[in-house]
């Protein structure tokens, strides 16, 4: 099945979505805050205090804007009707 540059698509099938290139930005937060996560856990459990509430803030604030990012999108996506509208 081959498509043209600008040919509407949407999603028909569960996580079809996730395979488009379009939340690449939101799933890289995503696996930064969780990257950071543990870095926070590693800090805390060596008692370095001051590390462990600064990587906490980091990896809340990266799972927020990366969740942000990707529900953001999908609802352009959905109310735009078309998911490669979006890369132009």
């Amino acid at each position: 099945m081959s498509h043209q540059a600008n040919f509407p698509e949407t999603s028909t099938r569960p996580g079809e979505s996730l395979l488009d290139s379009v939340h690449c930005s939101g799933l890289a937060l995503l696996l930064c805050g969780i990257i950071i996560l543990g870095s926070s856990l590693t800090a805390a459990t060596d008692g370095f205090d001051g590390w462990t509430i600064t990587w906490s803030l980091i990896s809340a604030l990266c799972l927020l804007a990366g969740a942000a990012v990707i529900l953001i999108e999908h609802q352009h996506a959905r109310t735009d009707g078309s998911v490669h509208s979006m890369q132009k």
